[in-house]
C-alpha cells in the first residue's frame, strides 16, 4: 500500500506542537522530581551536587530546550555527554592520558568485554564511593534509562549517551586502585586484548561474505549471539546494522532503469516506502531524479505537497509489496526488478514501474498526502 505506516515508542516523528509540548514536560519533571527526591532523601546523592552548583536546574532547562528542538532521547544523550565531561573533571581529577585513550576508544563499543571492566567499575565507584555520592545522580540515570529502554525493547545503541560518564567514573576508579605504572599498562593491554576478537562486531572490517563466517564463528562456536540477534528477535548472517548497509547501489541501478524507461522525467513521480530506500535513490541514483522523489518515512514526509503537475501519469514505487490501491490505480503495472543480495536486510525490496493511471495521479496522491498530514497532525 502507498501508506503503510508505525509509530512506535521513541520512534523519530515531525516534531508539532503536541511532540514539543510532551518533551518539554517530560524533562521538567524529570528533573524536577530528582530535585525532590533529593530534598527529600539525601541517601539519594542528589542534594550536595544541587547546592554546590544548582546542577538540577539548568540541566532541566538544557534538557528542555534540546527535546523541545529534537527529541528526549537526543536531550538524555546531550545532556548526559555534559554532565559525564564535568563529573570527569571534578571526580578526584582528570584521568591519566592512558585511560583517557582508552575511556574514548571505549566510548563506541561499551558492552565489549573489555569497556565492562571500565563502566562496570565506573557505576560501582559512584554507587559505593562515598566521595561520589554528589554524582550519584549519573549512576541512577544510567540505571533507570537502561531499564526503560530493556522494558521498551529499545536498539542497544540508543543508550550510547549514556556511557561517557560511567566511562570516566572507571577511569578514575582505576587510577586510583593501580598506582604503579606497570600495573595500569598490565590492565590497559589487557582491555585491548578483551575488545580485539569482538571488534568485527562494532566495525565492518572485512567483506560481507567474510563477516559472515566471523558472525557463525561469534554465535555458534564462541556462544556470542547477541551481535545477529535483530529487533525482530531471530538470528541472521550478520548484525542488523551491517546488513542494513548492503543493497542500496542494487536498488539505486534498479530505480535508474525504470526511470531510463519511463519516458519524460517531467511525467514521472518516484515513491520510496522508507527512508533508506529514499536515501539511497537521492544519494547513489541519476540525479535527475531527486526533484521528483516523494516519500512518507520520517522528515521526508515534511517536504511532500498535496500538488502534484497535472501532466504526471508515471509512478516509480519502490516497496517490499504491491499494494492494492496502486495495483488499481495503474492498468500498466511493470516489475523491474528487486534487491537480491542474500545478506541485506532489504532483500526482497522491488521497484515497480506503474503507467496508464485509471483515475487522476495527482487526486489520488493529494488524497494520500491529506491522509499522511492527518495522522501525523501536519499543517
Amino acid at each position: 500500500m502507498l501508506l503503510v505506516e508505525h509509530r512506535w515508542p521513541f520512534a523519530p516523528v515531525s516534531l508539532n506542537d503536541d511532540v514539543r509540548v510532551d518533551a518539554l514536560l517530560a524533562a521538567v519533571l524529570f528533573y524536577g522530581a530528582a530535585w525532590l527526591a533529593a530534598r527529600a532523601y539525601p541517601w539519594v546523592g542528589l542534594s550536595d551536587a544541587a547546592r554546590r552548583a544548582g546542577a538540577l536546574v539548568p540541566g532541566g532547562a538544557l534538557g528542555a530546550a534540546v527535546v523541545a528542538v529534537r527529541t528526549p532521547q537526543s536531550a538524555a544523550e546531550l545532556l548526559t555527554a555534559i554532565v559525564g565531561v564535568a563529573a570527569t573533571l571534578r571526580c578526584g581529577g582528570a584521568p591519566s592520558a592512558p585511560f583517557a585513550a582508552v575511556a574514548g576508544a571505549l566510548w563506541a563499543m561499551p558492552h565489549g568485554p573489555g569497556g565492562a571492566l571500565v563502566w562496570i567499575a565506573g557505576l560501582v565507584f559512584l554507587f559505593r564511593a562515598k566521595d561520589m555520592r554528589p554524582y550519584r545522580l549519573l549512576a541512577w540515570h544510567f540505571a533507570a534509562v537502561i531499564a526503560v529502554f530493556l522494558l521498551l525493547n529499545g536498539k542497544s545503541y540508543y543508550t550510547l549517551g549514556l556511557y561517557p560518564a560511567v566511562i570516566a567514573a572507571g577511569a578514575a576508579s582505576w587510577e586510583r586502585m593501580l598506582t604503579k605504572i606497570w600495573s595500569r599498562t598490565v590492565l590497559l593491554v589487557f582491555v585491548v586484548l578483551l575488545a580485539l576478537p569482538l571488534l568485527p562486531a562494532g566495525i565492518p572490517l572485512w567483506p560481507a561474505a567474510q563477516l559472515k563466517d566471523y558472525f557463525h564463528w561469534l554465535t555458534n562456536d564462541a556462544g556470542i549471539d547477541a551481535a545477529v540477534r535483530w529487533e525482530d528477535g531471530q538470528l541472521h548472517d550478520l548484525p542488523q546494522d551491517f546488513a542494513d548497509m548492503l543493497g542500496w547501489h542494487e536498488l539505486a541501478a534498479l530505480t535508474d532503469t525504470a526511470f531510463s524507461r519511463a519516458g519524460d522525467p517531467q511525467k514521472v513521480l518516484v515513491y520510496c516506502e522508507n527512508y533508506g530506500q529514499a536515501g539511497a535513490v537521492e544519494q547513489l541514483g541519476n540525479p535527475a531524479l531527486r526533484p521528483r522523489l516523494v516519500s512518507f518515512a520520517d522528515s521526508y514526509r515534511l517536504r511532500v505537497s498535496e500538488r502534484l503537475p497535472g501532466e504526471v501519469n508515471t509512478l516509480i514505487y519502490v516497496n517490499d509489496e504491491l499494494g492494492e490501491d496502486v495495483a488499481n490505480l495503474f492498468a500498466n503495472v511493470q516489475k523491474i526488478g528487486e534487491i537480491t543480495d542474500p545478506l541485506a536486510r532489504e532483500r526482497g525490496t522491488t521497484v515497480w514501474l506503474c503507467r496508464q493511471p485509471s483515475s487522476s495521479l495527482p487526486e489520488f496522491w493529494a488524497k494520500r498526502v491529506g491522509e499522511v498530514k492527518a495522522l501525523y497532525g501536519l499543517p
